[in-house]
Formats: C-alpha cells, sequence, structure tokens
C-alpha cells in the first residue's frame, strides 16, 4: 500500500456513487479511517481503511475469526476507525446485487 488510506468497496454494490465515495473520503482522518454501519452492522466491504490496520488484518488472516464484522470492532475500539451511521436514504447505496433474481426484488 503506498497511501495513507485504503478504499475497499465490493463489486455487488452497483448503487454506490462516486459522491458518496467522496463524502466518505471526507471523514478520514490521520491514522483513522471510517467504516459505515447500518443497524447494528457494519459494511466493511464499503469502508475506508488507514494503512496503520495492516497489522490487524494481518493478525485476523493468521488467526481462527476471519469476520470482517469483528475485525472491524476490533478496529472501532482500538481508534483506527470511525463509525458513520448510514441513513434511510443512504442505504439504497448498499444494496447488494449478486443475482438477476436481487434485481427483480427492487
Amino acid at each position: 500500500m503506498h497511501t495513507t488510506h485504503l478504499v475497499a468497496l465490493a463489486i455487488d454494490m452497483p448503487f454506490m456513487t462516486e459522491k458518496f465515495l467522496r463524502y466518505l473520503c471526507a471523514k478520514i482522518e490521520v491514522s483513522r479511517g471510517v467504516v459505515p454501519k447500518i443497524a447494528n452492522r457494519a459494511e466493511p466491504l464499503a469502508a475506508i481503511y488507514p494503512r496503520e490496520a495492516e497489522i490487524d488484518f494481518r493478525s485476523a488472516l493468521n488467526g481462527a475469526d476471519f469476520s470482517l464484522q469483528s475485525l472491524t470492532r476490533r478496529l472501532v475500539d482500538s481508534g483506527k476507525l470511525r463509525v458513520f451511521s448510514v441513513t434511510e436514504l443512504e442505504k439504497r447505496f448498499f444494496f447488494n446485487v449478486n443475482e438477476t433474481s436481487d434485481l427483480a426484488a427492487l
């Protein structure tokens, strides 16, 4: 990684916008990223991680708990991530489309 932060974005979120991602980018700080949260669940595949989180990712990969929910919780607890609460209107950006039936549900 050659930058201070890394944007993680899952490819199954076709309604995510550049404008919203820029909005998230405006919320990062030195050594601190941002993770959107909908209700009680983090959206770790639409988050911005600081370079300092690398050690936490490596540790998780070497352990037995591969849950991104657990990892993001630890990053929040350690101050490396800040939680961003997603509004009702913004939830649409996080809609996952994995199959054509998902589109029909819209």
